[in-house]
């Protein structure tokens, strides 16, 4: 008989325990190459082995670590073997898995010295944990189920290990060695507190039904730790993508597919260079440039790229970048975008970048650029795809590209796609990149893209067959005349969407137009010769405001901007505004509308629309003045005064009245920004001051006077000329800069109305609460349950807006309440400083790091508030970083005479100081003064600050 048969063991609870474990930890681990390597290491002698070779390797090049920290765990482990021996002859993979991991494990880190000191210290802390297991099994044989207590301990280890060995045996972990191993450190810990709790079950009297109890408690506890840590992380994760808010391109790749002509672009994924640059094997290039002449169709190639990598199951980011978005768009919001696309895609990443997140990831590109390296190091191989870099700001352009540089120098996985037409800084900055020239590539696939547009045309059209092909032969030359250029086909097509009649048809294609430039001049042409005067102006200023706006405005916006002046008073307003803006009928094709967003086709359409080289050309200075003058006569007219009823408000809502406010609201200050730089802005300081004479406050002399300058000249001249608009100026740019940086709200509007200059804080409020009250807040509406139907055709589908004041969604909005209740449970920062007074004691923090950063390295700002908060106690401010922080304090304040003093020189530190203030700081320096001294013994010192004169 085997020996197998003849030892009776599998019925024994014990090893059904043994066992239960060693099944558990297989399957868990899901590596069976791993699982093999380690059932070769089946002695303590393997290990001391490997430990001996690694210090004497290490002792060579002058970094021995501490690898006898363990010495007392592998002891342990040793008695443990001894102890369960029975079960090890039953069973030899037990002894395989006792010390085939901690080999491993060794092995693994000794490449790293954190990581080794990592796995060495919390070795040591369960060597510690560990019982004397031969004394104990001698001491508590008569315990009926100590077998069982030890099928409890082996199950800890294998705990210990799965986690150690899923965590060092990511093949980049140390790239976030420091960000996620805390987490997995917190998973330890549980495994300490059981072997605590285990080695007191040896010494007293168990029953079968407490060594279940047990099996159950320790995996409810992991599971609970799992979830537990698992939601935390996920919370502060969302806290910080709310307060960046990046932008997401998944509506763009959206578009793009939905836009995208079948059999076209094909050619790029055949390419060469292409296929090379898609194997993350070949290093030779790590970036590729698709370049093109405008309207070639690098961003459809660019979304076929993005679909491709997805489709192969490739990590990728993109960023689709254009001249609509680029005075809010910059290397840093692009850096910003590319780092949660990365993150997004694991639950590790994600901790890894909660845990990198520091308090200037928000506005400092080199934080943001040492976060995505990090992220891109641990994920391994990603694709990034940049389209439309041409369409960037020139010195935005110029930082993008060199942190992309930066970046494909420092990871070596990474791939760089830029799409955009030839710019002689991008030429430089790509150097010897393999280049593809989409427009000379692209001839069959605009031969493609014809062929399907001719025959949807004609599919809406009631030509008869001779008309139609007629019309098959003027459109057949359309796709060589186009010269690698989609846009120019696309805009050829879009103008025969206007017409109707064959012999208007026949007149337009009997002569196509020379190039894109005369396509434009042709709808250009229309316009300015529409027979209506008004209806003329307003087209011209409907492709004004599209061209000068710093944000894409909405049909609703420019409804109401078309019609400012008759929205004077509320007694115009009896019938509801439903909007009938239609662009593309009044502008023609150069237009169009996405997401009720109204931009233009093309950049180019911009371009040549804004050149004074084309007869009847838009002027921008002057397209950007009546923009802003329109902005603030809207915000001065009678449905924005402060003094405005609830019932006045509410029926100016449900009349349309509101339509513009989330606009002008939000952007006139940039907008004014933007016009005083213009030389002929006397119409924007006139308006400005009607602005200030209605709309700001009167009671400014009690405000806060520390603020910091406007020194721009042409600001900074309204001083003395205009000294109301001045100080409307000086303290919305303060009020907005506080409204950034923290989380002011409307429902808490205690914490901000003292420092708005304006006196329209309970009208913006009162109009946020109409809309809450006028609808139901549900993701669907009938005619009787809200006033949903209503506004949506005078207001859009967004009307559900952030009430936080320094969000962009304040003004972007949702189309749901439960979209905005899920945006808004996002904005609380849990993590609190906790000391009284700190600014960070109410605002708090992202996530744990930030906070640990503040409390690490308290700023000035922060030392004066823990100087300020209260009493001041001897005891507290002899220890450690308090007594330093306040010598540093008093260094910094021997100069002080008065309270004058104190007020003109702490601004220097960034801390705006009132009289009050000013008084509590001298109190508070007298304070620590004598306490230090009786702390310290400096009772005798000769020379008293000069504060502690002061009376």
């Amino acid at each position: 008989m085997s020996s197998s048969a003849s030892v009776q063991l599998p019925l024994d609870p014990a090893i059904m325990g043994f066992e239960k474990a060693m099944r558990e930890f297989k399957l868990q681990l899901n590596d069976d190459a791993m699982y093999a390597e380690i059932l070769k290491i089946n002695s303590i002698e393997q290990v001391y082995d490997l430990t001996e070779a690694i210090q004497a390797e290490q002792a060579k090049t002058g970094h021995l670590r501490h690898l006898a920290k363990i010495e007392k765990y592998l002891e342990r482990m040793k008695l443990y073997a001894d102890a369960i021996d029975t079960f090890v002859s039953a069973k030899p993979d037990i002894l395989a898995l006792i010390w085939g991991p901690m080999k491993l494990l060794i092995q693994w880190t000794s490449t790293l010295s954190k990581s080794q000191d990592a796995i060495a210290k919390i070795t040591a802390e369960i060597g510690d944990l560990l019982p004397e297991f031969h004394d104990m099994t001698a001491l508590f044989s008569h315990n009926k189920r100590l077998n069982d207590v030890m099928a409890l301990f082996f199950q800890d280890i294998l705990d210990y290990y799965l986690i150690s060995l899923r965590f060092f045996g990511k093949t980049r972990f140390k790239y976030v060695l420091e960000a996620l191993w805390p987490k997995e450190k917190g998973k330890i810990e549980l495994v300490k507190s059981h072997i605590e709790r285990h080695a007191t079950l040896m010494r007293t009297e168990v029953r079968l039904e407490h060594i279940k109890e047990e099996y159950d408690a320790r995996v409810r506890a992991m599971e609970n730790f799992e979830k537990t840590e698992r939601e935390h992380m996920r919370q502060e994760y969302h806290r910080i993508l709310t307060d960046i808010n990046p932008k997401s391109y998944d509506s763009k790749l959206d578009e793009i597919a939905g836009r995208l002509c079948a059999g076209t672009g094909q050619w790029l994924l055949g390419d060469d260079k292409f296929v090379q640059w898609l194997d993350a094997g070949k290093t030779e290039h790590k970036m590729l440039w698709l370049e093109g002449i405008p309207g070639a169709g690098k961003t459809y190639l660019a979304g076929t790229v993005v679909r491709t990598c997805r489709g192969l199951g490739k990590r990728v980011a993109c960023a689709f970048l254009t001249h609509s978005l680029s005075a809010s768009t910059s290397a840093l919001s692009v850096l910003h975008s590319f780092i949660f696309q990365v993150a997004r895609t694991t639950d590790d990443l994600q901790g890894a970048l909660c845990h990198s997140s520091r308090q200037d990831l928000k506005s400092s590109l080199d934080c943001a650029a040492e976060v995505l390296t990090s992220l891109v190091d641990f994920a391994g191989p990603t694709w990034f795809v940049v389209d439309g870099l041409d369409e960037l700001d020139l010195i935005e352009r110029r930082r993008l590209l060199s942190q992309l540089d930066e970046l494909a120098k420092k990871c070596e996985t990474i791939r760089i796609l830029i799409c955009s037409r030839a710019e002689s800084d991008i030429e430089r900055a790509l150097g010897t990149s393999p280049r593809v020239r989409v427009d000379h590539n692209n001839s069959h696939s605009i031969e493609v893209f014809v062929k399907h547009e001719t025959t949807q045309w004609l599919s809406r059209k009631y030509f008869g067959h001779e008309e139609r092909t007629e019309i098959e032969g003027l459109l057949a030359p359309l796709a060589s005349k186009a010269d690698g250029m989609f846009l120019y086909a696309k805009v050829v097509f879009s103008c025969l969407d206007l017409l109707s009649d064959i012999r208007e048809v026949r007149k337009e294609l009997l002569v196509l137009p020379k190039d894109l430039n005369d396509a434009y001049s042709r709808i250009l042409q229309r316009i300015n010769n529409i027979s209506s005067p008004r209806a003329r102006t307003k087209a011209r200023l409907l492709l004004g405001f599209i061209g000068c706006s710093p944000v894409p405005l909405t049909v609703y916006e420019l409804d109401q901007l078309l019609t400012i002046d008759l929205y004077e008073g509320l007694e115009k307003t009896t019938h509801p505004n439903i909007c009938s803006l239609n662009p593309i009928e009044l502008c023609g094709p150069i237009v169009e509308i996405v997401d009720e967003y109204v931009q233009f086709v093309h950049f180019t359409v911009q371009e040549y629309l804004f050149s004074p080289d084309i007869a009847g050309f838009l002027d921008r200075p002057a397209m950007l003045l009546q923009l802003t003058t329109s902005c603030l006569d809207y915000l001065c007219q009678d449905h924005h005064s402060p003094d405005l009823s609830r019932d006045k408000i509410e029926k100016g809502t449900l009349s349309g009245l509101y339509q513009l406010h989330a606009y002008a609201d939000v952007m006139w200050y940039e907008l004014v920004d933007k016009s005083l730089a213009l030389p002929d802005c006397k119409g924007v300081v006139g308006m400005l001051e009607k602005f200030a004479t209605e709309r700001l406050r009167e009671d400014l002399e009690e405000m806060d006077d520390s603020l910091p300058p406007l020194e721009r000249p042409e600001i900074k001249q309204l001083e003395e000329h205009q000294p109301r608009v001045y100080q409307l100026l000086m303290r919305t740019s303060e009020f907005r800069r506080r409204c950034d940086s923290s989380d002011f709200e409307t429902s808490n509007s205690s914490r901000w109305n003292s420092i708005n200059p304006l006196r329209t804080s309970d009208l913006n409020m009162e109009i946020h609460a109409t809309f809450d009250r006028l609808l139901c807040g549900s993701t669907t509406h009938s005619q009787t349950c809200c006033s949903y139907s209503s506004l949506s055709r005078i207001y859009g589908s967004r009307m559900f807006k952030c009430p936080y004041l320094g969000c962009p969604n304040r003004s972007r909005g949702f189309e749901s309440n439960s979209l905005r209740r899920s945006h808004i449970a996002h904005h609380s920062r849990p993590w609190k400083c906790d000391v009284a007074g700190c600014e960070y004691a109410e605002t708090g923090f992202l996530s744990r790091r930030m906070q640990n950063d503040h409390l690490d390295n308290p700023s000035p700002r922060f030392r004066i508030k823990k100087l300020v908060s209260g009493p001041v106690r001897p005891e507290s401010l002899v220890r450690g970083k308090d007594y330093i922080a306040n010598v540093e304090l008093l260094s910094l304040f021997t100069s002080i005479r008065t309270m004058e003093d104190c007020r003109f020189q702490l601004p220097l530190l960034d801390i705006p100081i009132s009289l009050t203030l000013a008084q509590l700081i001298l109190d508070a320096l007298k304070q620590c003064w004598i306490s230090l001294t009786v702390g310290f013994g400096l009772a005798n010192q000769e020379a008293l600050p000069i504060f502690m004169l002061t009376k």
